[in-house]
């Protein structure tokens, strides 16, 4: 689902893919530059009902895979997962309340209707 918002926004916006990937840094404080120009880059393009939508928590799980991440610990099972347990996921992952939110909004970004329990 994170891929899926990726390319989302990389079709809508007219972004190479290489324009958003984070590269290698020498540390966590260039990391973290580089990701909040990342940021600002998409949230300077977005129309405002994508904006409204994601959250610049919701940007960063799009966009950082660094390691311990939510990006990262989906990548392994994510791809091979049906529309439903993504759903499911979502709705009921061991999240706090503010990551929840966040992937729930990117499910409605990238498939356009709220996650359910099917």
């Amino acid at each position: 689902m994170l891929d899926q918002a990726r390319d989302l926004i990389i079709d809508r916006y007219g972004f190479n893919i290489s324009d958003l990937r984070l590269g290698g840094h020498r540390n966590q404080t260039e990391r973290q530059a580089a990701l909040r120009s990342i940021l600002a880059s998409v949230r300077n393009v977005m129309s405002a009902e994508d904006s409204n939508l994601l959250s610049d928590d919701a940007l960063r799980m799009i966009f950082d895979g660094a390691k311990h991440t939510i990006r990262d610990a989906g990548n392994e099972v994510a791809h091979q997962a049906s529309a439903s347990d993504i759903s499911l996921a979502v709705l009921e992952g061991n999240l706090t309340a503010k990551q929840s939110e966040a992937l729930a909004k990117i499910y409605i970004f990238t498939h356009n209707k709220e996650p359910e329990l099917e």
